[in-house]
């Protein structure tokens, strides 16, 4: 029974967003709910206790939504959406390597993994080779057998052919599945 009784004491901290608030507000209610998620994880740092973040709209991050043990027990509950993507505007039919297409530019520094087309943003399959399947490594190079595993590796061998013809290196990752995981790694570079 005692516990009942400290449980009820224990400070409720719970405050509101909406795409129509203000950070200047003070967030305790809808009519004066924070404008930003962000600023109200910071405001949520400084408290202790049970505490809740109640959210409504859209909200369009720059940045990753950081969640670390200062938050922890915070709930995030609402309506919407909290996204750091962005909408890709200004398309027009291209050429690319003498295929018709449709392109438009993306914001500087962007460097994304997928893509979601249309009113209902249904995802876009990712181009990769091959288009079906799996190409599988050949083998590691003689060096690396003698690194522990837990090191990685940076060399591996592949079957002739699979790999020759990459263009734009930049541009290309190799998914590799191993160990329970999946790995995106970026290629440096290709030995036929």
């Amino acid at each position: 029974m005692l516990f009942a009784v400290i449980a009820a004491l224990a400070p409720v901290w719970h405050v509101y967003v909406s795409a129509d608030g203000n950070d200047h507000n003070d967030g305790r209610s809808w009519k004066s709910a924070y404008r930003t998620i962000q600023h109200a994880l910071d405001a949520a740092r400084k408290e202790g206790g049970s505490r809740t973040i109640e959210y409504d709209g859209a909200f369009q991050l720059d940045h990753t939504l950081v969640l670390d043990k200062s938050l922890s027990g915070l709930r995030l509950v609402g309506n919407g959406a909290i996204s750091t993507a962005y909408v890709v505007t200004g398309w027009k039919p291209d050429t690319f390597n003498g295929i018709h297409m449709w392109s438009a530019p993306a914001p500087a520094g962007a460097e994304p993994r997928e893509m979601f087309v249309g009113p209902n943003l249904v995802r876009a399959p990712r181009p990769r080779l091959p288009s079906k399947g799996f190409y599988h490594l050949a083998g590691l190079t003689n060096g690396a057998m003698e690194k522990p595993w837990n090191e990685g590796q940076t060399e591996a061998l592949y079957k002739a052919g699979d790999l020759s013809d990459m263009k734009n290196l930049g541009d290309v990752e190799l998914v590799a599945h191993h160990f329970w995981v999946t790995s995106r790694l970026p290629i440096e570079s290709i030995d036929d």
